[in-house]
């Protein structure tokens, strides 16, 4: 019941202030501190989704800080989980075609985008947040704790993919995050089990 009055709020404060009510909203909790305009645009229209959306946003974000160390947590393994796990929360709780309109806006695309003019990043978002909605497809009879076991598996096993690797040679290292070097290869490569927290 308690959903219900919360969602039902926002979709009356959308309604009566716009879209604008929803720019200072951080539906992920990495990278820019506003809303893109294309998640505006798309969370106005679907404010009950927007909720929604928050809410597995924050949920993939928790589990990613539990299980990754932070140096992965941007363009590493658990960025790789997180975008995954968000994306199979959001398929879950809303639809597979909301969740995939979802992870583009929050890239600042729009359905028919060109995947080859994006860079390496955004690239790497698009391919994990496909990979988590094709996975809460595949199993969804899954509860969402038994879907993050399989996007961790699958990150673990090289079945997602991410942009920075860990080096322990300094002529490769171009930042060092969380006092551990990485490198930025520019182009995405397969995750592996790094990062993992015991």
């Amino acid at each position: 019941m308690k959903n219900k009055i919360v969602m039902s709020l926002i979709a009356f404060m959308v309604v009566i202030f716009g879209g604008s009510m929803l720019q200072s909203v951080n539906v992920y909790a990495y990278g820019s501190s506003s809303l893109t305009s294309q998640e505006i645009s798309l969370y106005s229209a679907h404010p009950v989704y927007a909720a929604k959306v928050k809410s597995c946003a924050t949920k993939a974000t928790e589990s990613s800080q539990k299980l990754y160390k932070d140096y992965t947590l941007w363009q590493g393994n658990g960025d790789a989980y997180r975008h995954a796990y968000w994306s199979a929360l959001m398929t879950k709780r809303t639809t597979e075609n909301f969740a995939w309109k979802a992870g583009l806006a929050h890239e600042g695309l729009e359905p028919g985008y060109d995947f080859n003019k994006q860079d390496g990043d955004t690239k790497m978002d698009i391919n994990n947040n496909y990979s988590g909605r094709k996975l809460a497809q595949d199993n969804s009879s899954k509860s969402e704790s038994e879907l993050s076991d399989l996007i961790k598996k699958q990150c673990s096993n090289g079945k997602l993919k991410r942009v920075r690797t860990y080096t322990s040679k300094k002529s490769k290292c171009d930042d060092i995050l969380d006092g551990k070097m990485t490198h930025y290869t520019g182009y995405y490569v397969v995750t592996t089990s790094g990062g993992l927290k015991k």
